[in-house]
Parts: C-alpha cells; sequence; structure tokens
C-alpha cells in the first residue's frame, strides 16, 4: 500500500474516500472524519434489513454446505474404520496363519541345525582323534631322529676327541722341537713372545739358502707384491695415518747427521756393514729406524718421533714408550 498524501481536503468523508481510492493510508484526520460521517448516516432498519439480504444469501447456504460436508465426512470416517477393522480381522487371520507356518518351519530348522550340529560335533571328534594319532606318530619320528641324531653326535664327538688327543701330543711335541724345522720359528715366537737362537738361526739359515738357490726370489717376490697389494707389509706413513698419527718425508741420513751412529736406547754404536736380515749374525747391531711414541700408540712418523737404535733394541722396546737419554 502507498504511503499516505496530504491533501487540502484531508480531515473529510471526501479525503478519506481519495485515500481508498488512490490505495493509499488514510491519514488520521481522514479517519476521524469517516467515523463521524458513519455516525451520522447510521440507519439501523435499513442495516438490518441488509444483514438478513446478506445471511439469506452468503451464510446460510454456506452452513448448510458446511453441515453437509461435515455428515459426509463422518460417514466417510465411519466407513475407514469399519474398513480397516475388517483389514485388521482378515490381518489377524492371515497372521495366525503365517505364524503357525513359521511355527512349523522353525522346528523343522531346529531339527535341522541338531542333526547338522550333531554331524559337525562327530566330525570334529573325528579330525582330534587323527591329530592326536599324527602327533603321536611325528613325535615318534622326532624321536627316533634325535636319537639318531645323537648317536652320530656322540660318534662324531669321540672321533672328534680322539683327534684332538692326537693333535694336542703331536702339539705337545712340536712345542719342545727347537731347531729342526723352519716353523719352529714361528712356533716358538708365539709360545715364548722371543724365539730362541737355535729357531732364530734355522730361520736365517732357510733365508739364505732362498736366496742363493734361487736368485730369481727378489723379482719373484716383487711380482708377487704387485699382484697381491694389499698383503703388502704396512708401511710406516700407512701405520702412522690409520692410527690418528701424523706423517712428513724424512731419511735416514738426516736421523744420522742430527742424532749420530749411536743407538738412542742403549747408547752403543751401531754397525752400518751388520746383516739386516733377522737371525743371521750380527743382526742384533743393524741400525733401525725407531720411533720414539709407537704408530701403534698414535705416534707421528716425522723427523721429530725417530731416533736410530739396534735392530735388537728396537724389537725387545715394541709398543713400549721410554724417556730419551740425554748426553
Amino acid at each position: 500500500m502507498k504511503p499516505f498524501v496530504t491533501r487540502e481536503i484531508c480531515g473529510t468523508e471526501k479525503g478519506y474516500r481519495k485515500h481508498k481510492n488512490s490505495g493509499e493510508h488514510k491519514c488520521q484526520p481522514c479517519k476521524d472524519a469517516h467515523n463521524v460521517y458513519r455516525r451520522a448516516t447510521y440507519k439501523p432498519e435499513l442495516n438490518k434489513k441488509y444483514v438478513d439480504k446478506y445471511r439469506e444469501k452468503n451464510v446460510w447456504p454456506l452452513q448448510e454446505k458446511r453441515r453437509r460436508e461435515k455428515e459426509e465426512k463422518k460417514a466417510q470416517k465411519k466407513a475407514e474404520i469399519e474398513a480397516r477393522k475388517e483389514a485388521r480381522r482378515l490381518s489377524g487371520i492371515a497372521y495366525r496363519a503365517d505364524r503357525e507356518a513359521k511355527k512349523i518351519a522353525h522346528a523343522k530348522k531346529l531339527a535341522d541345525n541338531a542333526k547338522k550340529r550333531k554331524e559337525e560335533r562327530e566330525a570334529i571328534e573325528r579330525r582330534k582323534i587323527e591329530a592326536e594319532n599324527a602327533r603321536n606318530a611325528k613325535k615318534e619320528a622326532k624321536l627316533a631322529k634325535i636319537e639318531a641324531e645323537n648317536a652320530k653326535k656322540t660318534a662324531k664327538l669321540a672321533e672328534k676327541t680322539q683327534k684332538a688327543l692326537e693333535k694336542a701330543k703331536k702339539r705337545e711335541i712340536l712345542n719342545n722341537q727347537h731347531g729342526i724345522a723352519v716353523g719352529d720359528y714361528d712356533r716358538c715366537k708365539k709360545n715364548n713372545g722371543v724365539a730362541c737362537d737355535p729357531c732364530k738361526a734355522i730361520a736365517a739359515k732357510y733365508v739364505r739358502d732362498k736366496f742363493k738357490n734361487d736368485p730369481k726370489y727378489k723379482a719373484k717376490e716383487k711380482e708377487w707384491y704387485k699382484k697381491n697389494p694389499h698383503k703388502r707389509p704396512p708401511k710406516s706413513k700407512g701405520r702412522a695415518i690409520k692410527n690418528g698419527g701424523n706423517h712428513a718425508y724424512y731419511t735416514r741420513q738426516q736421523i744420522f747427521d742430527r742424532d749420530g751412529y749411536d743407538c738412542y736406547l742403549c747408547g752403543d754404536p751401531t754397525d752400518l756393514t751388520a746383516p739386516h736380515v733377522q737371525g743371521q749374525p750380527g743382526w742384533e747391531t743393524y741400525p733401525h729406524i725407531e720411533h720414539v711414541i709407537p704408530l701403534a700408540k698414535g705416534g707421528d712418523d716425522t723427523l721429530g718421533n725417530v731416533k736410530i737404535a739396534h735392530a735388537k733394541c728396537n724389537i725387545d722396546k715394541g709398543v713400549k714408550i721410554f724417556e730419551i737419554r740425554t748426553a
């Protein structure tokens, strides 16, 4: 609805009708004027005539229509109730018949299930008996196998014990043998820490004879080390680096120029003409380059950590650390 518009005729019946015909909101002065007009023009007799005519034309037919609709609705509801009652009666009959059929089917199913469970129990019992028989047979076979293995182990242990006794007897004989075969040197050194003189002599003789009888020994040795570099005796540089030490190039002449030709451990002079092969006569005085702090204990392979020492003094010292003698 449009908002009202204030006009000069507002506050009169004409202004009220103008608002109504224009579809506008009525202003309050126009409403008050309209109420005054209605009270002034009200005629009860004429109004009653119009009311009776309206009721006869509109209200009474509507009431009759509503009454008929109500009766029809009531009859329809009654019919629906009767239909539902009949449907419930028929449904009850069908339900009872279905329940009886279900009871029969259930009884049959129970009988079948009981029969099936009985068959399953019998099958389980059969399987248990078969499994027990199989386990017993397996245990018997396992026991027989264990007995055979024990017998085999006993025989093997007896044989091994006999061999060990023979080996121990042979080892005892070899441990008491010195200076007869080349292998006596390694065995004597392993058992006593230092090989005895007869074992050293036989080892030195073996080396001398090998060099003497086979002049190509050195060439073969070099060729073998070339083919097997991983088996070459480790040099001082590699041993120092492996144990965490440092390396710097030096020569033996630099050590002679610095310290002279005397052994720093015992103070006696070294012999440059002595044989350098261990076991040969006079090998003990040959000059060795000796590391003051051993490479095995992290010593450096540098000029500051090396001294001249007798071959025997160097070997006897091993990996011990001695104080350096000062003049």
